[in-house]
């Protein structure tokens, strides 16, 4: 009996052991966000395409082909605030890029500080204002803090959410064309950018970027997913042309005239690709058994299509030299990490609309939404109604902030000032619908728009009222060219998502997947903890 004992007691040892010998990580975890990409640019250009670069991502990996931002405003800052902690605007607090702040009587930008400073320009950068953790956080608390997270982006915004708290951020600086950081992430009394950074600087690949000519990458005769090269509905970015937005582009004659002129064009892209081979090598990512992530966005796509719109060949030139850029780096991490020892996942901050001219051109609804007439709108409500156009205070993404401390000291209610203001709104063609703040606070939307306006509504930091435009209209402040986004529709909402590498079979599935389950399914693949206020849900066919 005793030796009987024995051998159960022996036995019964062999599922803890097995547990501990298969239980692993990745060596890294690459996340790549494009700004501003479609869920459908990849198969509208699917005839120009490489074999390497998204079809290898589609052929080998696993393609979510319904994945919604659950929430508004569609923008830069808290589509990668989403992405990384697993929740929405309403809970991480990244509500816009910028939003209105009544305690400092100002607009704020997302990654502002004032406590910190930049190392190569002026002003301070940090992720002060994300009120939750990310993946990367997680995963250096699971590791005891021996794991590297990196996010880098050309955009400040792009590079810092992603790095989380605990992370470290590089982005470019416009004027120095230098990737830099802030004091935020360099905590020593002198602090000073990693040499391998020095040395990728001193390399000056945006300079000789900006030296060269933008012609497009084929025949512009072959370029028929998109209109003709000259037309109305695309900003004129070589301004000595006239109004002629045409091919070639002299960026060396260019480039001392637009400070912003590398985002402009797709060889940012090239720079940041090459710049995420040089975080690898100088970071030693994935070298040993403790998981690292490199947090990489892309942020020319976002650049061009504000100013050419979906259907220009600048956009359709862009996606196709990217895709090359992405065949190259699948290649570099396939010899230096093995596609065996790295998860990989592409997806976008947010989606965007056609040209409204273009739309109107062939029947389809939308329009431009003039800044200043809203506002104009605003004040004259304010003005009519109650003779003081000063109880409106702010109007930005679209939402409106009350005068707080006026609207008290004449003793008015604001709760009927909204809902008057409301009802007024409504009246206008181009409003869809409007909510109030009271609304927002004692109703639980569960489906539709209205449930993206609360999703993204932080009850101390957004507005009085929020406002949702008809489908196809969208906002500027200039000429009606290009295009912009941040709407409840599904040309915001809906971006591409794939996942590729470590232990992702290949698949697809067509079920509705939100942004924040990607924070959730990259936590259950690596056995970590979610995100602190984490909502998303593991995707089960990558994890089941």
């Amino acid at each position: 009996m005793k030796k009987q004992l024995s051998i159960f007691l022996f036995l019964c040892q062999f599922p803890f052991l097995n547990f501990a010998q298969n239980f692993k990580q990745p060596k890294i975890v690459i996340g790549i966000v494009v700004d501003q990409m479609r869920s459908d640019y990849i198969y509208r250009y699917w005839s120009k395409l490489s074999d390497d670069g998204f079809k290898r991502l589609i052929r080998e990996g696993f393609e979510c082909k319904n994945v919604q931002y659950n929430y508004i405003p569609t923008l830069t800052s808290p589509g990668h605030a989403s992405i990384y902690t697993g929740t929405t605007p309403a809970v991480h607090g990244i509500i816009g890029n910028n939003w209105f702040d009544p305690k400092v009587n100002a607009a704020i930008y997302a990654a502002s500080d004032s406590a910190v400073h930049n190392l190569d320009g002026i002003g301070g950068m940090s992720p002060k204002h994300m009120l939750t953790t990310t993946i990367g956080d997680e995963l250096m608390l699971f590791n005891n803090f021996r794991s590297k997270v990196i996010g880098i982006s050309l955009k400040d915004r792009g590079a810092i959410f992603p790095a989380g708290k605990s992370g470290m951020a590089y982005w470019l600086e416009d004027n120095s064309l230098r990737f830099t950081t802030s004091t935020y992430y360099l905590r020593e009394r002198n602090p000073v950018l990693s040499k391998w950074v020095i040395d990728f600087n001193n390399r000056k690949l945006p300079q000789a970027y900006l030296d060269s000519v933008w012609s497009p990458l084929y025949d512009i005769k072959t370029y028929t997913e998109s209109t003709s090269d000259s037309n109305r509905y695309e900003e004129v970015l070589d301004v000595t042309k006239g109004n002629q937005p045409v091919f070639p582009y002299d960026l060396k004659k260019l480039k001392d005239i637009n400070v912003e002129l590398l985002r402009n064009t797709p060889f940012g892209d090239n720079v940041l690709k090459e710049f995420a081979i040089a975080a690898i090598e100088g970071e030693n990512l994935g070298k040993d058994s403790i998981c690292d992530m490199l947090l990489v966005s892309f942020s020319s796509p976002d650049e061009i299509g504000h100013s050419f719109a979906t259907h220009a060949i600048e956009t359709e030139d862009t996606y196709l030299r990217f895709d090359l850029q992405l065949s190259s780096f699948l290649k570099y991490l396939d010899g230096k990490i093995g596609k065996d020892n790295f998860i990989l996942f592409l997806t976008a901050d947010h989606g965007v609309l056609p040209n409204p001219v273009l739309l109107n051109d062939h029947q389809l609804p939308g329009g431009f939404i003039e800044t200043n007439m809203m506002t104009d709108t605003l004040r004259y409500f304010f003005r009519t109604n109650y003779s003081d156009a000063s109880l409106f205070k702010y109007y930005m993404n679209e939402q409106v902030w009350l005068n707080s401390a006026l609207v008290k000291s004449k003793g008015l209610d604001k709760q009927k000032i909204t809902e008057n203001l409301g009802r007024y709104l409504m009246k206008l063609d181009i409003v869809a619908d409007v909510l109030t703040r009271s609304q927002l606070e004692q109703n639980e939307y569960v489906l539709g728009r209205r449930s993206l306006v609360q999703k993204g509504f932080n009850y101390k930091r957004s507005g009085d009222l929020a406002i949702i435009f008809q489908p196809g209209f969208v906002k500027t402040s200039g000429p009606k060219t290009g295009t912009n986004h941040g709407s409840p529709y599904k040309y915001d909402t809906s971006v591409p998502l794939i996942w590729y590498g470590w232990n992702v079979k290949p698949g697809s599935t067509a079920r509705q997947i939100n942004i924040t389950d990607i924070a959730a399914t990259v936590s259950v693949m690596l056995n970590i903890c979610q995100p602190s206020a984490c909502e998303g849900f593991p995707i089960e066919e990558l994890v089941k």
